[in-house]
């Protein structure tokens, strides 16, 4: 089977903007019957993962977003805009600019490098109107001249709710990183400040989730902490930070 390759299989699921709830709602039900793999981005957006769908349908991830498109517009009357691409923050840009075929395909690094190339610093999804500013005063006016240019580039981010676990940290700065869309960039340094501390007693708490998975790491990060703390650094964490006996 000819398409894309594995690793850009991303979709980003774009409905109108006065799409109600409830037919957000019915658009991702729609979409749960192609993966189940998607992740709401409310009020009018999705994220979807194709990849491992695509032998039980037998096409691309091109073909199979048509397919979607027109189903929900034959079943439910919504009108979807489909960019799909190796990362989330191409995939949205791209579902902003698909033309009359309602779908945008990025199938490699030099398709990507070419559809970015061109657009405004704000065309990027992931950089606002302050980010965008401060690069344009750096002479940075479109993304490719961004990625050609060794420049330093400061991002925040901040998190939906107050929390003093590691994997809400990791996690929202990895979606930096990702919102970057540095295909072939180099990184050569990366600095992490966080701001606005304060004591985890002064919180809110955390919120329960129907992760399951999510709440047992949550539940075994403090125990790791004690006993770093008690015995030295870095002897429990997580079994995938740790290098394999030789």
């Amino acid at each position: 089977m000819t398409g894309p390759s594995p690793s850009h299989t991303l979709w980003h699921v774009r409905c109108r903007p006065d799409t109600s709830p409830e037919d957000h709602r019915i658009a991702l039900d729609l979409l749960a019957g192609f993966t189940p793999l998607v992740q709401p981005l409310p009020p009018t957006a999705e994220l979807a993962q194709v990849k491992g769908s695509l032998r039980l349908f037998g096409v691309d991830a091109v073909e199979l977003a048509q397919q979607f498109r027109v189903r929900a517009l034959l079943q439910t009357g919504i009108d979807t805009h489909i960019g799909v691409a190796g990362t989330w923050a191409t995939a949205a840009t791209a579902s902003a600019r698909v033309g009359r075929s309602g779908v945008l395909h990025l199938p490699d690094h030099r398709a990507v490098e070419g559809f970015l190339g061109p657009l405004p610093i704000d065309a990027l999804h992931g950089i606002g109107p302050a980010q965008a500013q401060q690069l344009r005063a750096y002479g940075l006016h479109t993304i490719a001249a961004l990625v050609a240019m060794d420049a330093t580039v400061q991002r925040s981010k901040r998190l939906p709710q107050p929390s003093a676990h590691t994997e809400d940290l990791r996690t929202g700065n990895l979606r930096l990183l990702d919102a970057m869309a540095f295909q072939r960039a180099r990184t050569r340094r990366l600095t992490l400040i966080a701001e606005d501390l304060r004591r985890a007693d002064e919180g809110p708490g955390t919120q329960l989730s129907l992760d399951q998975a999510r709440e047992n790491r949550l539940r075994l990060e403090p125990v790791g902490d004690r006993i770093n703390a008690t015995y030295g650094r870095r002897l429990a964490g997580p079994a995938s930070a740790y290098r394999l006996a030789s």
